[in-house]
């Protein structure tokens, strides 16, 4: 059934036009209003629907050319408007509509609706300005706080279930919980930790902590404080055993938190002894803190919290991670101004790398630490080992990101952990990709990863200075990097600068 039809035109007018002026004054407004819509990108007729119009597209509903003679209340002269009206109203991007409208419904119906808003506000200010238009601002505002909110909700509940399907590929007990301490999803590392078969019972035990008034007050001070908190607790596992926990806990967002709880129970009985293995725990928990810091309440935070948490056996800290992602997002920026590959990238791209290059080394969670931490130089053995870091990064973020069910930052986050070790001249690993083949994502972080273990200090070299690293960078131009994105990288030197001494070591 065409939804034309299903439409419910009896609304007020947007446009108000005085029924008793003459001809001439009707068509001058006609052509003003006509001159804004050709002026202003994106404008937005606020018109109702019924439900049976809910998200469909703007060609599917009715032709500006229909909404403009309803809401003027005058018929639009074919003479004044043409045969290309359609193009004059809705000017069109790659086949994409940049027209946007939106429909009044009661608040129930509202998330029905699948419309993004997200510009609204900036671009409604010089149509809200006209006079004409000051009339609807308040009821304009009352229904964007409303979709405002319900996007705002499904992208929270799109950041969980990514942040859901992360931690169930890590190999330490990680949860997710409310505020008020329930557990609201548990991988399978934590329930082979407690010894329960399912989130619902462990949802549904009284037993689980042995003090349950010391969990409640530590949950309290992050709602109080909104700080990290990292301490110790017993828990008693579901087959009756005593177990020793250290639970480092970072608040997320305003609905949930993020924790990970390591078995200390040897050390717990180590410590009672002597003071050697208290300085060990007390070690290993300002490692964890150290890495709870790095989070903040967004999307990025989850992203950091996994990437830092995963490599917290490593010696690098987390300002190396801060550095890759400044030098990517400078470098990403540089070729988005300057455009110079056959293909264009956006915002959306330059802002999803900055992030996702925190995860470019993820698989390192799964080199074993005689070699991740070994000292001197690695046997042709242990090298192989270390290269499979790439595949198995890429594994752990393909997976969550194919059970996402669609494209999102770990797409991008995949490809750049396997390939960031290529070399442009197809000397690389894993897949001795060359040249363009090697996705620009993994290219950039090449870049960016070089450079700062490069000027970095390591148990088995000393630092170098930047301008022999940026030396370094220029004559492996067409070896190891590709030839533009080495000369952009370098061209910034003295941004590239700055930004190591700000976040230095």
């Amino acid at each position: 059934m065409d939804k034309r039809n299903n439409l419910d035109l009896k609304a007020q007018p947007l446009l108000s036009v005085n029924q008793h002026s003459d001809t001439e004054a009707q068509i001058d407004t006609l052509k003003h209003w006509l001159k804004r819509v050709t002026e202003v990108k994106d404008i937005f007729f606020i018109h109702p629907g019924n439900e049976a119009a809910a998200g469909s597209e703007l060609n599917d509903v009715f032709v500006p050319l229909q909404v403009l003679e309803r809401e003027l209340n005058w018929p639009i002269p074919a003479s004044l408007i043409g045969q290309d009206a359609y193009g004059h109203i809705i000017q069109s991007e790659e086949g994409k509509p940049i027209f946007l409208m939106l429909f009044r419904a009661r608040s129930e119906q509202l998330a029905k609706y699948k419309l993004e808003i997200d510009l609204v506000a900036n671009k409604l200010k010089d149509i809200l300005e006209s006079n004409f238009i000051k009339e609807r601002i308040n009821r304009l505002e009352a229904f964007t706080d409303v979709l405002f909110e319900a996007n705002i909700k499904k992208l929270s509940e799109m950041q969980q279930r990514g942040l859901d399907l992360l931690i169930d590929v890590f190999s330490f007990p990680l949860y997710i919980a409310g505020k008020d301490g329930r557990f609201i999803h548990v991988n399978q590392a934590f329930l082979n930790l407690v010894k329960y078969p399912s989130l619902s019972d462990l949802n549904n035990s009284v037993d689980l902590f042995v003090e349950p008034e010391k969990r409640k007050n530590e949950f309290q001070t992050i709602l109080n404080r909104g700080e990290i908190n990292n301490y110790s607790l017993q828990l008693r596992t579901g087959e009756g055993r005593l177990l020793d926990v250290s639970d480092s806990i970072i608040n997320i967002t305003e609905s949930f938190i993020l924790g990970v709880f390591f078995d200390i129970t040897e050390l717990a009985r180590l410590n009672r002894k002597n003071r050697e293995a208290l300085e060990i725990q007390e070690l290993l928990n300002d490692r964890i803190i150290a890495a709870a810091e790095l989070l903040q309440k967004t999307q990025s935070t989850s992203i950091k919290s996994l990437a830092r948490l995963a490599e917290y056996r490593d010696a690098e800290t987390g300002d190396h991670l801060q550095r890759i992602c400044e030098f990517t997002g400078l470098l990403a920026r540089k070729v988005k101004e300057k455009n110079p590959f056959t293909f264009k990238i956006n915002d959306s791209y330059v802002s999803d790398l900055y992030i996702s290059s925190m995860l470019h080394d993820i698989g390192k969670v799964a080199v074993p630490d005689s070699i991740l931490l070994k000292p001197g130089k690695l046997l042709p053995e242990e090298w192989d080992i270390m290269k499979q870091h790439t595949v198995w990064g890429w594994a752990i973020l393909s997976k969550a990101d194919k059970e996402m069910g669609e494209q999102s930052f770990l797409t991008l986050a995949a490809a750049l952990a396997l390939h960031h070790h290529e070399r442009f001249d197809g000397s690389g690993y894993p897949h001795s990709l060359a040249g363009q083949d090697i996705p620009l994502s993994a290219r950039i972080v090449a870049i960016a990863d070089v450079y700062d273990a490069l000027t970095s200090k390591r148990p088995y070299k000393e630092a170098w200075p930047h301008e022999l690293a940026i030396q370094e960078i220029k004559i492996q131009r067409g070896k190891q990097f590709c030839p533009v994105l080495a000369g952009f990288f370098c061209e910034a030197e003295i941004e590239i600068a700055r930004i190591a001494a700000r976040f230095s070591d």
